[in-house]
């Protein structure tokens, strides 16, 4: 399916917008280059849907993996830069940026921070209810406590399969949404 048949069947909705990822080349394998940016740019798909004004959201999505550190900070600034004419959403996992200064520079530079619901493991970041831009974002991975570090065949997959009740969605979709009792340790 193409971007405008993605239009065509959101047509009757004007409220409606669309998230696209980045591709992994620049979330997983940190590899940002003007080659590679000028591949993605152009995509034919993106653009439809910013010049139709259905662009939500750009959603770099990091792995656990990547850390708050020296090398990581100086990769998401040239990341920030290179894509500062989209709606950019920054998605981490990993706890070590669960850092005052670092919802500030999201914050100074427009970008908005995906607040996540995942298990909370040793070092994963908790989830929030932060807003850092005006996109507002959250991202429910699922609470698969029991698969989530578990080496899988099918890359992991399995990590993700989980069905929210609608006990368990309901207080996140409330006003005030997202706080850290909503989602208990499991038992």
């Amino acid at each position: 399916m193409t971007a405008w048949q993605w239009l065509e069947r959101v047509a009757a909705n004007p409220r409606f917008v669309f998230t696209a990822k980045l591709w992994q080349e620049f979330t997983h394998e940190l590899n940002l280059t003007e080659a590679n940016e000028k591949e993605f740019r152009p995509g034919p798909g993106i653009e439809m849907l910013r010049e139709a004004d259905k662009l939500g959201a750009l959603l770099a999505q990091f792995p656990w993996s990547f850390k708050n550190t020296v090398e990581n900070r100086r990769y998401l600034r040239k990341l920030v830069k290179r894509f500062r004419d989209f709606p950019l959403v920054v998605e981490v996992r990993h706890a070590s940026w669960n850092q005052p200064d670092f919802y500030e520079r999201l914050g100074e530079h427009g970008v908005g921070f995906c607040n996540i619901d995942q298990p909370v493991i040793g070092r994963s970041l908790g989830p929030s209810g932060r807003t850092t831009a005006p996109v507002g974002y959250v991202w429910l991975h699922g609470r698969n406590y029991d698969e989530w570090f578990r080496e899988h065949d099918d890359g992991g997959a399995e990590r993700y399969n989980y069905l929210y009740s609608a006990e368990e969605l309901e207080p996140i979709a409330a006003p005030g949404g997202i706080t850290p009792s909503l989602f208990p340790p499991p038992s």
